[in-house]
């Protein structure tokens, strides 16, 4: 489903101050797997996620999601690509503090959705599926760190994404908050055959990914 080719990204390139990210990095993700990336902090994880995610383009290397290069594509293209085929689960949550659960699921598909009524429905069921149901109404300083984690894999299931991307979902939550999220992740992928890449420092996660990379300085070292 995802192809990375020889992925290199720099920052500031060719200046004092230049920072290789990623060094030619290559790598094959399946539909269905659940793939999951380590490695320590500064190692490129994040950026090899934003690639991925078409959140950042690389400074050399080529990236193809079902056979499109999205490396190649302009940023409405990649807008499209990432509303229609991905799911991001951030570690800060990044859910609005003046809307409630519901509405902060419904978010990104708000403007586009010609029937809201049928949003809404979706964003309910959803909340119901992660273990929300009786949390609708809740806005997010209502809401415990596990629970507000739920709202945001419910906000990208939202598009039935063939992709969620996981930006260290565990990283603000105890071990065991942590760990539920994790089953619940795992719950989607096998129920839902939706692939999941979660990079994290948990090593929790090799329970229940399919398969585990490393990252050191940049490079896929496992």
């Amino acid at each position: 489903m995802i192809e990375v080719k020889h992925v290199w990204k720099k920052y500031n390139p060719g200046m004092k101050n230049e920072v290789v990210a990623l060094k030619d990095i290559s790598l094959n993700i399946e539909r269905g797997e659940f793939v999951f990336i380590s490695g320590p902090s500064g190692c490129g994880k994040s950026t090899l996620m934003h690639i991925i995610g078409c959140l950042d383009n690389p400074t050399r290397g080529e990236v193809y999601m079902d056979d499109v290069k999205v490396s190649s594509l302009n940023d409405g293209e990649l807008s499209k690509i990432r509303r229609d085929k991905i799911g991001f689960v951030f570690q800060a949550f990044n859910l609005i503090p003046s809307l409630n659960a519901m509405e902060n699921v419904m978010l990104p598909m708000i403007l586009v959705a010609t029937n809201k009524e049928e949003l809404r429905n979706q964003a309910k069921t959803l909340l119901e599926a992660v273990g929300l149901g009786h949390r609708l109404k809740h806005k997010p300083n209502q809401l415990s760190g596990g629970e507000q984690q739920r709202v945001t894999i419910a906000r990208a299931m939202l598009n039935d994404p063939e992709v969620i991307l996981a930006d260290e979902p565990t990283g603000e939550l105890d071990s065991k908050t942590g760990e539920g999220i994790l089953k619940l992740l795992k719950k989607v992928n096998k129920e839902r055959g939706t692939t999941v890449v979660a990079v994290s420092h948990n090593m929790l996660t090799k329970k229940y990914c399919d398969r585990h990379l490393k990252l050191k300085d940049g490079k896929i070292v496992r």
